[in-house]
């Protein structure tokens, strides 16, 4: 049955944006886009009651058709590799509304682009239709112009602006290979199941600069370059960094704890199921990148001073290790990186908004000045910042060791070096983090008129520790989780073997021959 929970998930922030713009009180509209944020995320948790943990392919299908005449759908569906995301999604954005609670200007312009930002990535995260993905991603990257534009800092124009010509590159060339997909079939279709039904995109090949060129491998290349712009991948991250250096925490967040986990979950996706020859063939040159952007991200964190550096080269490792596990094309490290996408935005999203808030109270901005001892006066900021840096660095009990553990694992069945990468960069990661929490909490004040002491205020208390507790469970009991997204890992990186496809079908009331071994992408049992 459909419930069209998918739907109201979408367009709830939509219209909650609209009605709390227009709202006469600046109290009453901040209610309302609170409320438009949680009723979304509350239709998030009914609909993940409804999903079906054993089943690979899409469930709860919304369908209608849109633009008939050139084969556009408005299709969307959730599955294993968008649950996690609808889950991060639903956590995280009523959190920002309510961080920025208390702006005394523009609070009505900043509430409705975070609820436009929140609806766009829903539906980036669970389109069925090329077109419609397409609409909804790009759609993703006005809010955050405007957001870093309006509410950033000294530079903030510059950094907008890169953020914005970035973007739309990205977009462009995605929707480039979106047009490439849809014109290389008969009949013409955006529909990624009709696609996938017929196996992939077709071999054929097109003329381009009086040269013949395959054209699933032009759009696979197109796809990579379009995602990675909009992604912080190596070296195309220059954007990202100043992003962090001039947003405020909440778009920061925003940006990198979903935004990027949802371009990582579009690329696993459409790889996998779009190119399968192609990403089998182009598997080691994304492990390859997922390994330098896990090395120099990780080797970057000990060079900065500024805090915002810091957290914005931490989300480049994470990406790393993603990719890694993506490059690897194994059912365990598929998992580990949709499992991964959840916990590392949960640990972003703590630490981005305590980081942020240690800025507004204490006037802490650099990693290592003007800080110590506050332990003694913010012993609950400590807490919690101890425990996202935990799951950073994949500490036992922690969300971070459970996706790890799985990347790692998965990546050792390709290439066993990539055990030692993942250990470097969890090392440095671990002095960076710990070295931070060091100067920060422990120890004797640097300064005697600090004019704040830093401590969790009433309302970050509400919204802070639920996002910590979710971290502690995904690390203590991840079964649940991993059940949701394990059938659909093991299809995507399930390939039919060549003695599969040349065995004759079984004639009718015929048993099939037993299978000589069973399946290599078969994902473990958790």
């Amino acid at each position: 049955m459909n419930t069209h929970l998918l739907t109201g998930m979408i367009f709830l922030p939509l219209l909650g944006a609209i009605l709390q713009a227009t709202s006469p009180s600046a109290r009453t509209s901040r209610w309302m886009a609170l409320g438009a944020s949680a009723a979304s995320a509350l239709l998030g948790g009914l609909l993940l009651g409804q999903v079906s943990p054993g089943e690979a392919g899409p469930q709860l299908v919304d369908r209608l058709p849109w633009i008939g005449s050139y084969a556009i759908h408005y299709e969307l569906a959730v599955d294993g590799t968008s649950v996690l995301l609808l889950l991060l999604i639903s956590a995280v954005f009523p959190v920002l509304v309510a961080s920025e609670w208390e702006r005394s200007s523009g609070a009505r312009g900043l509430h409705a682009l975070l609820l436009i930002l929140q609806g766009s990535l829903i539906g980036a995260a669970c389109a069925q239709d090329l077109f419609l993905l397409f609409f909804f991603w790009s759609l993703s990257s006005l809010p955050i112009f405007f957001l870093v534009g309006v509410w950033g800092a000294e530079h903030k124009e510059q950094a907008a602006f890169r953020s914005l010509v970035t973007n739309t590159l990205g977009n462009t060339l995605l929707f480039a290979a979106f047009v490439l997909i849809y014109y290389s079939r008969e009949p013409h279709t955006f529909l990624i199941r009709e696609i996938v039904s017929a196996g992939g995109m077709p071999e054929t090949t097109i003329s381009l600069a009086g040269l013949e060129v395959q054209a699933a491998n032009l759009a696979f290349v197109l796809v990579c370059a379009g995602l990675a712009l909009r992604a912080p991948v190596w070296p195309v991250h220059g954007w990202f960094y100043r992003v962090s250096e001039e947003a405020p925490a909440s778009v920061f967040v925003a940006v990198g704890a979903v935004t990027v986990p949802v371009a990582v979950m579009i690329f696993g996706r459409l790889a996998n199921q779009l190119f399968p020859a192609v990403m089998d063939a182009g598997a080691n040159w994304v492990a390859g990148a997922g390994l330098v952007n896990l090395l120099v991200g990780s080797v970057a964190i000990l060079s900065q001073r500024r805090i915002s550096g810091l957290v914005a080269y931490l989300c480049v490792a994470q990406l790393g290790l993603c990719l890694i596990g993506l490059g690897s094309q194994d059912a365990s490290a598929m998992v580990g990186v949709i499992f991964q996408q959840l916990g590392a935005g949960l640990a972003l999203a703590v630490l981005g908004l305590l980081m942020g808030g240690l800025a507004t109270r204490a006037g802490i901005f650099e990693v290592l000045g003007g800080a110590g001892g506050l332990s003694r006066t913010a012993p609950a900021a400590a807490v919690v910042m101890g425990l996202a840096i935990g799951a950073f660095v994949g500490a036992p009990g922690m969300s971070g060791f459970v996706g790890q553990s799985l990347i790692a694992m998965g990546g050792y069945a390709r290439a066993p070096a990539v055990l030692v990468a993942i250990g470097i960069s969890s090392l440095l990661i671990a002095y960076s983090l710990f070295g931070v929490f060091r100067r920060l909490f422990l120890g004797e004040p640097q300064t005697a008129d600090r004019p704040s002491s830093g401590e969790l205020t009433a309302r970050e208390r509400i919204y802070l520790i639920p996002l910590v507790a979710l971290i502690v469970i995904l690390g203590f009991y991840p079964k649940p989780f991993l059940d949701w997204v394990r059938p659909t890992a093991a299809s995507l990186v399930s390939r039919p073997s060549a003695q599969d496809a040349a065995s004759p079908a079984p004639e009718p009331g015929q048993e099939s021959p037993p299978s000589a071994s069973p399946s290599p992408a078969a994902a473990p049992e958790s």
